[in-house]
C-alpha cells in the first residue's frame, strides 16, 4: 500500500510538472519570485525513515518548479557538514572620474608620470658620496665657487640644487653635440667624468646651501603673477606647479630649484628653450611654455624667482 501511494503521488506530480513546461527556470541558487523558504520538519518519533532519493539521469533535463510553489528543501544526512555557499563574485572597481572643471587648464601640455616620459629616466648611477665629490670639485669651483655659489651672473649657482637634476644635466653635457643640452664649455669639463664622478659631485653640491638673491621692486608684480598664476590668455601654466611654491623644485621629477638663482642665467635658459637650443626638458614642456611667454614676462619671472625664498 505504501508503494502504491508513492507511485500515485509521483504520477500526479509528473503531470503537474508537464503541464507547467513553459515556466521559466531560474539560475541555480536564485530565489523564485513569490516563493518563501520552507522550514525543515523533523520526523516524528517512531515514523519510518525517508526513502533514499533516486539519482536523476544525467541526460534528463532539469524540470522547473510551478509558479508559487515552495522550492524543495534538501536535508543533509546526520553527521554531514552543511553545504558551502558559493563565493560571491568580486565587484569590479568603480571607474575613477577624470579631472574636469573651469579651473583645469588644458591648453598647456599636461604633466604625466615618468613612465610616460622616458626622458626622466636616468641610466643606473651609483650612490653619490659628498666627501668624495668635494675632493673632485676643484675644477668646478673655478666657475661655480667652492661651495657652488657662483658670483658671476652668467654662471649658475649649483649649491643646494637637486642632486637628480645635477646628475641629469651632467650626463647631458657629457654627451656633447649628440645630447639635448650641448654647451661647449661644459662638455670640455665633463667629457671624461665617470658615472661615479658625476654622482659624487652632485651629492656634494646638493648638500650645500644656495645664497639668496634679490629682485627689483618694479618686476615683482608681473613676475609673481606669472610664477604663481601663469597667463590663462596665452596658455602659460603657473611655474609653481612644477618648481614649487617657494621655488624649491621637485627632486624626484628632476625639476630644478629656481629660488636664489641668478636672473641672467634663468633668462638665458628660457631664451634657449624658446629657440630650441636646449631640448632636455621632458615632453618638450619648457620649449612649449617659453613659446607662449613674452620677453617682458620672461625677464620679470626670472628676476622674481631670484628673490623667492
Amino acid at each position: 500500500m505504501e508503494i502504491k501511494n508513492k507511485w500515485m503521488c509521483f504520477g500526479s506530480g509528473f503531470l503537474l510538472m508537464f503541464a507547467s513546461h513553459c515556466v521559466r527556470a531560474e539560475a541555480p541558487g536564485a530565489k523564485i519570485p513569490g516563493a518563501e523558504t520552507s522550514s525543515v520538519t523533523s520526523a516524528s518519533p517512531g515514523s519510518a525513515p525517508p526513502a533514499p532519493a533516486t539519482p536523476a539521469s544525467s541526460s534528463a533535463p532539469a524540470t522547473p518548479a510551478p509558479i508559487g510553489s515552495s522550492p524543495p528543501v534538501e536535508t543533509a544526512p546526520a553527521g554531514s557538514s552543511p553545504p558551502i555557499a558559493p563565493a560571491a563574485a568580486t565587484p569590479a572597481p568603480a571607474p575613477v572620474p577624470s579631472a574636469s572643471g573651469p579651473n583645469v587648464m588644458t591648453s598647456a601640455k599636461p604633466l604625466v608620470s615618468p613612465t610616460v616620459w622616458p626622458e626622466l629616466l636616468l641610466p643606473s648611477t651609483p650612490p653619490g658620496n659628498a666627501s668624495a665629490g668635494q675632493a673632485k670639485s676643484q675644477v668646478c669651483a673655478a666657475c661655480h665657487g667652492p661651495d657652488g655659489n657662483s658670483t658671476v651672473p652668467a654662471w649658475p649657482k649649483i649649491a643646494g640644487q637637486s642632486d637628480l637634476y645635477l646628475v641629469k644635466s651632467l650626463i647631458e653635457y657629457r654627451k656633447g653635440d649628440k645630447g639635448n643640452r650641448f654647451e661647449p664649455s661644459m662638455f670640455a669639463m665633463v667629457q671624461n667624468l665617470s658615472d661615479q664622478d658625476i654622482a659624487d659631485l652632485a651629492a656634494y653640491f646638493a648638500s650645500q646651501t644656495m645664497s639668496p638673491g634679490t629682485v627689483p621692486a618694479s618686476l615683482v608684480s608681473l613676475g609673481e603673477k606669472i610664477y604663481r598664476g601663469g597667463n590663462l590668455a596665452t596658455g602659460v601654466p603657473a611655474c609653481a606647479a612644477c618648481h614649487g611654491a617657494e621655488g624649491e623644485g621637485n627632486n624626484l621629477a628632476k625639476f630644478p630649484r629656481l629660488s636664489g638663482q641668478h636672473p641672467d642665467y634663468t633668462l638665458d635658459q628660457l631664451k634657449k628653450f624658446k629657440a630650441k637650443m636646449r631640448k632636455d626638458d621632458p615632453n618638450g614642456i619648457m620649449q612649449d611654455i617659453s613659446q607662449r611667454l613674452s620677453d617682458e614676462e620672461m625677464k620679470a619671472v626670472s628676476s622674481y624667482v631670484s628673490g623667492l625664498h
